[in-house]
């Protein structure tokens, strides 16, 4: 029903999805590229893998109804179609794809004002203290610039560049560059490096072809030196390698997590988590909790189970 409705909004509004349905869109949308590219088996499965961790993010949509944050449906739609037209082999992109997403929302807030969240703010960068039950208040600041090639930094650079030994931004290596602890280009991989020997970068392999730790299709999965497709539902598995991230080894065949009652080792679906053997439900807010998945609402703060604070 949540699907039907987002994208029934969608048919029916010239201006795009309106902010409380995109969160929900944007699920459906990712999953749909999961189904398309052979790492779910069915959307539920994998909108059931996330509902699980997420949590409602209510600051926000606080923020966007008084117009502290801007939301543009229009640019929304096209972040959703971004989603549609995404391949699924690595090789195939730039790593860019999905940027026009980050614009959906934009902030309203000027340098040296009140914020809560640098959402918040137009340079996207708010200096509040973290507050993990209440709310605190900081001050939005400049936007905060990441250096590009052959400038000078710390940890970060601008793009897919990256932070040279030698502190000084540098370009990723290039197909057939030699590689160590440099990154090599979008949809390469270094291949044959050692503890004692640099590798090549190469693009990465595709189906049937050997391999070394990851694949070209993102609905594959290097196993036993060569690059299979993951096990769905049901398939024939020896190991949890074998499965999409949505599974699990169980009895030899892939199979949708435990859910309450249900023996488990880790995760536990369907509004219940794992306590080391079985999948109990969760906890309400008050509760004692040392993991977000142990709370009905996903949020554990100061070992407690509590709602995420509304701040703006």
């Amino acid at each position: 029903m949540r699907c039907l409705a987002a994208f029934a909004l969608l048919a029916g509004c010239t201006g795009g999805i309106d902010y409380p349905h995109f969160p929900a869109a944007l699920e459906d949308a990712r999953c749909a590229y999961y189904v398309r590219c052979g790492v779910a088996a069915g959307a539920a499965e994998c909108q059931a893998y996330y509902d699980r961790i997420s949590i409602a993010n209510r600051s926000t949509e606080t923020a966007v109804d008084m117009s502290i944050i801007i939301y543009d449906g229009g640019i929304a739609q096209r972040c959703l179609d971004a989603y549609a037209a995404l391949s699924c082999d690595v090789t195939e992109l730039t790593g860019d794809e999905l940027s026009i997403c980050s614009d959906v929302l934009t902030g309203t807030l000027a340098v040296g004002d009140t914020c809560a969240f640098d959402r918040e703010c137009a340079s996207n960068n708010c200096s509040a203290p973290a507050c993990p039950t209440s709310c605190c208040s900081g001050t939005c600041e400049p936007a905060v610039a990441l250096p590009s090639v052959g400038q000078p930094c710390t940890a970060l650079c601008e793009g897919d560049a990256f932070c040279g030994l030698d502190q000084i931004c540098h370009a990723s290596l290039p197909a057939g560059a030699a590689c160590n602890a440099e990154p090599c280009a979008y949809g390469l991989y270094c291949a044959g490096r050692t503890g004692t020997m640099a590798g090549t970068c190469r693009p990465l392999p595709h189906l049937g072809q050997a391999c070394e730790n990851a694949c070209a299709e993102i609905g594959a999965t290097c196993y036993a030196g060569t690059c299979v497709e993951l096990a769905l539902l049901d398939d024939p598995c020896t190991s949890n390698a074998q499965c999409s991230m949505f599974y699990e080894c169980s009895s030899m065949q892939c199979a949708l997590f435990p859910t309450l009652g249900m023996p488990c080792t880790t995760t536990c679906y369907e509004a219940s988590y794992c306590d080391g053997t079985t999948c109990v439900a969760q906890k309400p807010t008050g509760s004692t909790c040392v993991r977000n998945d142990e709370c009905a609402s996903h949020y554990c703060a100061n070992s407690a189970c509590a709602d995420p604070p509304v701040c703006f």
